[in-house]
């Protein structure tokens, strides 16, 4: 089973998660500017990865403008964000994707950091129910 990763990371806990994730699942991973139709031509799961910044999640404007491209393939995707895992923000990211695309892809929530809030957080240990996911 191929996976590829992409991903848009601001802050860097974005990233960390999804080298770690790479390297546990022997995933490609890229960002989310490097996207192209080749990158997931022979994969069978595409995992999307970003921060929350403003209560969204950017990589959803890949998922949404390139949902044909994905449509056909195991979509997982990783909202990160320095609130806490059950905080109201994180249901509303979740809720903003379009209705078709939730019922359609696994979606997971990690912990991230921002300037020293959360530094002890970011943890590949929080990584273990999406290679669980991935395997």
């Amino acid at each position: 089973m191929k996976t590829v990763i992409f991903y848009k990371s601001i802050l860097g806990s974005t990233k960390k998660y999804a080298n770690w994730l790479a390297d546990e699942t022997e995933a490609e991973i890229y960002k989310e500017s490097e996207y192209s139709q080749d990158k997931i031509k022979d994969a069978d799961t595409v995992v999307l990865m970003s921060g929350i910044y403003a209560a969204n999640i950017p990589i959803t404007k890949l998922l949404s403008k390139h949902w044909n491209d994905f449509s056909t393939k195991r979509v997982v995707v990783v909202a990160v964000g320095v609130s806490p895992i059950d905080d109201k923000v994180r249901s509303e990211v979740y809720e903003k994707l379009p209705k078709d695309t939730r019922e359609n892809i696994k979606y997971f929530n990690l912990r991230g950091k921002l300037f020293g809030i959360n530094k002890d957080g970011v943890n590949p240990k929080n990584l273990k129910e999406i290679i669980k996911e991935l395997k």
